[in-house]
C-alpha cells in the first residue's frame, strides 16, 4: 500500500468523526454559556429584571437540549464512532465463534 493510499484512506475515516466533533463542540458551548450566566447572575450589577432575564433564558437552554440524533436512534456525539467499533468487534467475535462451532 503506498503512503498516497494510506493518506487518502486516513482522510476518509476522519472524514466520518467530523460531525461527531462538532456536535460534541456545540453540546460545550452550551454548557460554557450555562456557567457564564451563572456566573452573571451574581454580579451585583444586575437589577430584578436582569436575573429574570438570565433565569428564564438558563430554564430555556436546560428545556431545549442541543443533542443531535440520528433517526432518533443514535446521539451524536464523540462516543459515537467508539460505540459502532464496539458493535463491529462484538459482531466480529459472534462471527469467529460461530466459524468455530459450524467449521467452516
Amino acid at each position: 500500500m503506498s503512503a498516497l493510499m494510506l493518506i487518502r484512506e486516513t482522510i476518509a475515516i476522519s472524514a466520518l468523526f467530523v460531525p461527531s466533533m462538532m456536535c460534541e463542540r456545540i453540546g460545550k458551548g452550551r454548557h460554557r454559556v450555562k456557567l457564564q450566566l451563572q456566573h452573571m447572575l451574581f454580579s451585583k450589577a444586575l437589577d430584578d429584571k436582569g436575573r429574570r432575564l438570565i433565569h428564564s433564558f438558563i430554564a430555556f437552554i436546560e428545556e431545549n437540549d442541543l443533542s443531535v440524533t440520528l433517526l432518533n436512534l443514535f446521539d451524536l456525539n464523540v462516543g459515537l464512532p467508539l460505540n459502532f467499533l464496539a458493535l463491529i468487534l462484538s459482531y466480529l467475535i459472534v462471527l469467529l465463534q460461530s466459524d468455530h462451532v459450524l467449521g467452516f
